[in-house]
């Protein structure tokens, strides 16, 4: 519920920003798309190495300097951006403050990796209720008396950083008994270690950051920040279904990583074949409800200006279904620990990202970026199912 939560309460962002102006979405999605690759990219998806940790290899401790160390890294990257671009002083503003948003984040994503690992998703599931629905009514309130995009961000993350000091730090200690389990253990071989260990998986969160920013980028430059805030906008239902997809997904991860430890092939297969399902059904109700009642529901979300592009929202639809299947291929070869391996694959998908963006947008517009997702969507299924089926051939051969 608290992701489904979050969730909701974003896109009720989202809905407060559309009254504002296409082009207020589009310097807000701008300023995702630049910081957003960078932090995904120094996170090194540790929640997903915390959560996989079956065997506890690590100290929490090491997990912290290296969060720290990256947040660093992703802030100096930021300002290396901002130097040399030419934005305009309003969305350089809007860039810092969402980067700071996700310095916020990253210190409470590493918290939720620890839960996930003990499988008390219910501490992840309350702090993303604090962080979503209880921030939204005032977020929109400050929009409301101020009409300022940077002033109501301001706000949200001083709620998100209230969430993580007095909740998601207090949960932590918790689980390792005291505060001290959380002090960063600064030995510079086992942070080097932990770093090399999950660079393959940062490389790849950045490449499918990038392969979602990227669209963006081609409409800002070719079309601008009004179009680019109609598609943005348009594409959050991904987004909406894909909290669905992946709540399930990371339910499951530390379960079927130690079912894939222990051998227990019939349980691991299981639980893939669960999520497979899942993914599916619902990527295909989004589909069908875009192409059934997509201009209402545009107009009753976000007014006639969006509705006029109920064919965009059917393509990224589409582009959503393909979507959430990859995340559960990637899923399973994250549970089978294969980082490594990941890191050809996410660089091919983003080259045929780049490729497909290359021919289609400059032509075709929002409809090409649209059609460009899907395109790399099933290269990436086709590619990540292949490897899957090879990693567990020859795990068994080994066996």
């Amino acid at each position: 519920m608290g992701e489904i939560g979050y969730s909701a309460a974003m896109w009720g962002v989202l809905m407060v920003l559309t009254r504002a102006g296409p082009e207020v979405v589009g310097a807000f999605a701008l300023s995702v798309a630049i910081a957003s690759p960078l932090f995904q990219f120094t996170n090194l998806n540790l929640r997903v190495v915390i959560a996989t940790d079956a065997r506890s290899e690590q100290d929490f401790g090491v997990y912290v300097a290296q969060r720290i160390m990256s947040t660093s890294i992703a802030l100096l990257g930021i300002a290396a951006i901002l130097a040399l671009t030419d934005y305009s002083s309003d969305v350089v503003l809007i860039v810092w403050l969402v980067a700071l948003g996700k310095v916020v984040a990253s210190f409470s994503d590493v918290l939720y990796g620890l839960s996930q690992q003990r499988e008390r998703m219910d501490h992840i599931g309350i702090s993303k209720l604090l962080r979503g629905p209880v921030m939204l009514p005032v977020f929109a309130g400050s929009m409301w008396l101020t009409g300022s995009l940077a002033t109501s961000l301001a706000v949200q993350y001083l709620i998100w950083t209230v969430v993580l000091v007095f909740y998601d730090i207090p949960r932590g200690t918790s689980l390792l008994n005291g505060m001290r389990g959380l002090i960063p253990i600064w030995d510079g071989a086992r942070v080097l270690r932990l770093t090399r260990q999950a660079a393959p998986l940062g490389l790849v969160v950045l490449a499918s950051a990038l392969v979602e920013s990227t669209p963006l980028y081609f409409i800002e430059y070719y079309y601008g920040v009004a179009a680019l805030g109609i598609f943005a906008t348009l594409a959050y239902f991904i987004k909406v279904g894909g909290v669905l997809v992946k709540s399930v997904i990371q339910g499951f991860v530390p379960r079927m990583a130690k079912h894939f430890v222990e051998r227990e092939q019939r349980e691991f297969w299981k639980l893939v074949g669960w999520t497979v399902v899942y993914s599916l059904v619902l990527g295909g109700v989004g589909l069908v409800a875009a192409s059934l009642w997509g201009a209402p529901i545009l107009h009753l979300l976000y007014g006639a200006e969006y509705a006029a592009h109920t064919g965009l929202l059917v393509v990224i639809m589409l582009a959503g279904a393909i979507a959430y299947l990859t995340w559960v291929a990637n899923n399973t070869l994250n549970t089978m620990r294969l980082f490594g391996r990941q890191v050809p694959l996410a660089g091919s998908v983003l080259l045929m990202n780049l490729i497909a963006c290359v021919l289609v947008v400059p032509k075709y517009g929002t409809a090409g970026a649209a059609w460009a997702w899907v395109a790399t969507g099933c290269f990436h299924l086709l590619l990540a199912s292949v490897m899957v089926w090879f990693a567990n051939r020859s795990f068994l051969q080994d066996a």
